[in-house]
């Protein structure tokens, strides 16, 4: 089962370029799509066998990381029906196979157990996805792209000399090494500056493909100028797998007696990250790039969880299910602002409830999502962060911090979003017509994070308590 989850779209994506359709090849990626989050359905009750020795197998933090993206690319798949019926039009023949390349590439992420081949497979990634960000053709597409693949190039070098740096600290007196994840979590003798040095460089490098401050620079122009079904994948799955990174590391630290040294990094650069989103925010006048400075902000909220030991961590993967649900809500319905007003300037864009009002609801719904509002997950998630940062921190000041922030983010957010929807109609302007392909997949997130919110299913609280257990005794 696990061969043909990653063999599937790939061998979709070969079998999209000859086909002389473009329709037969949006149908072709929402059949795989589809298919993928069955073949994901089924591992969560039947776990498959480890792949190539070993290299190939899902553990609990891998299967949640898949299950997000498999379920982000099933509603995108939907949508994409009726987004690309009004968009305007273009050959789709590099972009279908890119996205199947690109969840190919997000499965073989979440399944690496070597941190070498992990690295490879995050590069695959960085290269399949730069192609759809150049799907309007424009200037600033263009620029975007180049962005993209230059900070994230420069990340993933930085990541590549932290792995080698980790294989040098986990190198014993016969000169044997490892990058087994297996064996690095198993309290091997690690060369404590060795691991520092790769721990700092591989939280650097994998944090440029989280996007977090301050090595966030490609984001705003990336989310602003991809469509906005990309923007979704890239916020809700990528970023994720690059968390899944992030989170190794943390644990091979902790496993190794180096929990203070991780925590107190993790716990800065997620303040660092929260507090120039909230600077960012504020005063926000495109709607696209104010969902890129959210999306820097999560992203903080995620390293700063992981600081805090096992507790944190929970709360860190319940949020990464949160965030990536909220940025199908988000992204997907700015994708129908755009198309329905022609803009993603704010002061452009009003009156939304009485011109669309499906649309001008779910905007309304992923913003009190977003922002952290009960019932929604997103509460739930950073409100276990808060009560671990205040139980297993020595200072209560990364706790103030943190709520200072979420407050800041919580007002700039609400004075952007609440009058796109609730603003008057301007004179003259008619009601707008709103595809169901269009509005399904985001009122589905809605509908999952609202449940997130009052209950979470046991089997995947049980997940989450595994992968969080991960980290060891970090905090």
């Amino acid at each position: 089962m696990l061969a043909t989850l990653l063999l599937l779209p790939i061998i979709a994506a070969a079998v999209s370029l000859p086909l002389g359709s473009d329709r037969a090849r949006v149908l072709l990626f929402r059949l795989v799509a589809l298919a993928h989050l069955a073949l994901v359905g089924g591992i969560w009750w039947r776990p498959p066998l480890p792949l190539f020795g070993g290299y190939l197998a899902l553990d609990a933090p891998g299967l949640l990381v898949l299950s997000l993206g498999s379920v982000l690319f099933a509603g995108v798949a939907v949508y994409l029906g009726g987004y690309l019926d009004r968009a305007e039009q273009r050959p789709l023949r590099i972009f279908v196979a890119s996205l199947l390349l690109l969840e190919g590439a997000i499965s073989l992420v979440t399944a690496c157990q070597h941190l070498g081949l992990f690295w490879v497979a995050i590069e695959i990634s960085t290269l399949s996805s730069a192609p759809l960000l150049y799907f309007h053709h424009s200037g600033r597409a263009l620029e975007a792209t180049w962005k993209y693949l230059i900070v994230s190039s420069v990340g993933i070098a930085l990541a590549l000399l932290g792995t080698v740096f980790l294989a040098v600290a986990a190198t014993d007196g016969s000169g044997e090494t490892t990058l087994w994840i297996r064996d690095l979590m198993a309290g091997r003798a690690l060369s404590k500056p060795w691991l520092h040095a790769s721990f700092v460089l591989l939280l650097i490098g994998y944090g440029t493909k989280m996007g977090l401050a301050p090595m966030h620079a490609w984001k705003p122009d990336v989310y602003g100028e991809a469509p906005p079904p990309v923007a979704a994948l890239l916020a809700g799955a990528l970023t994720s797998c690059a968390f899944l990174a992030v989170m190794r590391i943390t644990g091979i630290c902790a496993r190794a007696g180096e929990a203070p040294f991780a925590s107190s990094l993790l716990v800065l650069l997620g303040l660092v990250s929260m507090g120039v989103a909230a600077v960012l925010i504020v005063g926000q006048t495109d709607y696209r790039r104010l969902l890129a400075y959210s999306s820097v902000e999560q992203m903080g909220i995620l390293v700063f969880g992981l600081g805090f030991g096992i507790a944190g961590g929970q709360g860190a993967f319940l949020h990464v299910l949160n965030n990536a649900l909220n940025k199908g809500i988000m992204f997907l319905t700015a994708g129908n602002v755009l198309q329905l007003c022609g803009t993603s300037a704010m002061a452009s864009t009003t009156g939304l409830l009485r011109r669309a009002p499906v649309t001008g609801v779910l905007l309304l719904v992923g913003l009190f999502a977003g922002v952290g509002l009960p019932p929604f997950g997103l509460f739930i998630s950073e409100f276990t962060i808060l009560r671990a940062a205040l139980a297993g921190g020595a200072s209560a000041w990364p706790a103030v911090l943190y709520l200072f922030f979420l407050a800041v983010i919580f007002l700039g957010m609400c004075a952007a979003v609440l009058p796109l929807a609730q603003g008057e109609a301007r004179a003259g302007e008619l009601p707008l017509r709103e595809p169901l392909s269009t509005t399904i997949p985001p009122a589905i997130f809605a509908m999952a994070a609202l449940v997130l919110g009052v209950y979470v299913p046991p089997p995947l609280a049980r997940m989450i308590d595994a992968a969080a257990r991960q980290l060891g005794v970090a905090g």
